[in-house]
């Protein structure tokens, strides 16, 4: 039988793409974290008499201008003020443009930038030549071309950066690591067609990996500044507050009440953020060696970061800090889900002996390895090699 010959009139179906294991739950950002936001952002541009309103209250006030200065420094350390005012706004044009935006276009708004300076302020030096001092100087004072960055964490912090050749050097790492996590969630997902692929994995790892350091930082860069340069009605005690090294970070979380004696109640994105050091130190140490999981397990880890970013949020507001722009855009990413390529295929539920319980650290200190089940399938690798003798040529 002869095959019909292609119709070159007939347009050629686009190849089908590849499936996507996790997939975004809803169109939008949670209600719930989009309103709380925008209150803490229209308490924080429009200060009703210095008091903090209520979301109910907020829905009641017409719409407001912010009035505020850009200030300019100059090269003789003056500074120049550049009056702004924002568009007009209610509470409920806030929690529009969060909702639609999944952030804070603060430029859009005619806003200032709301980052916390002391907490998000970060500055990169990075000079690309060493700069000898001008000839006939040679005194043992003299020095090649000299940058220093100044410290958010006040005038009596003792570190300050320094480069006199070609390096690099940062003032802080909190926005960093807030970019850094929002975008590596963001691929994680948008790449979940490969996750067999060592790339996706080591995303996944520096994904585990940065939430800790985010609160790790949080925790310091609030420590050094209680110590430092306190602000009003913070409490610096060394004795309470104990080491900084050597120490369980959930005893540390316990700094941000013991410096600033505001309670903060962070109970389900604590629990987030156990898991997610779980994760971290097994993917760190290596240790189980070994490492399994299922998408639906994966799905729940990429949720728990979302409630480390939350953990980040409770404590930022605890001290004070208003929620920087990468905060705002990591708080309203959108949850995920498992998606399987056939959604109508019965499934059973997943077993207690399968997935990451297989090469956890629990069942590892079981030392008991689990019996196959029958119709199992065996996988080992294609081949081996093995040393009969040695012989001399």
């Amino acid at each position: 039988m002869m095959s019909t010959p292609p119709n070159p009139d007939q347009p050629v179906p686009p190849p089908a793409a590849p499936h996507q294991y996790l997939k975004y739950i809803g169109q939008a950002p949670d209600k719930a974290i989009v309103r709380e936001l925008a209150v803490q952002l229209a308490n924080h541009f429009f200060r009703h008499e210095q008091l903090s309103l209520s979301r109910n209250q907020w829905s009641k006030e017409p719409k407001r201008v912010c009035d505020w200065e850009l200030l300019v420094r100059n090269e003789d350390e003056s500074v120049t003020p550049s009056p702004r005012k924002s568009t007009p706004l209610q509470l409920s044009d806030i929690e529009r443009h969060l909702s639609t935006n999944g952030t804070l276009r603060f430029a859009d708004l005619g806003l200032p930038d709301p980052m916390c300076r002391w907490l998000d302020a970060s500055m990169k030096i990075s000079p690309g030549f060493h700069a000898l001092p001008a000839k006939g100087s040679h005194s043992k004072a003299a020095q090649a071309l000299t940058f220093y960055a100044k410290s958010n964490l006040g005038p009596r912090f003792p570190l300050v950066p320094t480069l006199d050749r070609e390096g690099t050097a940062y003032t802080s790492f909190q926005s960093s690591l807030l970019t850094r996590l929002g975008t590596l969630r963001a691929k994680l997902v948008a790449t979940s067609d490969v996750p067999h692929e060592d790339t996706w994995f080591e995303d996944f790892r520096a994904l585990v990996g940065e939430c800790v350091a985010l609160i790790e930082n949080t925790l310091h860069q609030a420590y050094f500044k209680a110590q430092y340069d306190p602000l009003p009605g913070w409490t610096f005690d060394p004795a309470a507050l104990g080491e900084r090294h050597g120490r369980r970070i959930l005893d540390k979380i316990k700094w941000i009440y013991q410096i600033t004696g505001h309670e903060f109640h962070a109970d389900s994105e604590i629990k987030a953020f156990v898991v997610i050091k779980g994760l971290r130190n097994h993917l760190q140490h290596f240790d189980p060696p070994s490492f399994a999981c299922t998408w639906e397990e994966m799905a729940d880890w990429l949720n728990a970061a979302l409630g480390v970013a939350q953990l980040a949020w409770r404590m930022r507001t605890a001290l004070g800090a208003t929620p920087s722009v990468p905060l705002i855009a990591l708080l309203l990413q959108r949850r995920v889900t498992f998606s399987p390529k056939d959604p109508t295929r019965p499934r059973f539920k997943q077993p207690a002996y399968v997935g990451y319980a297989s090469t956890s650290e629990q069942t590892l200190a079981k030392g008991a390895k689990p019996s196959l089940l029958p119709g199992h399938i065996l996988m080992h690798g294609s081949y081996e090699t093995r040393i009969l003798r040695s012989e001399t040529s």
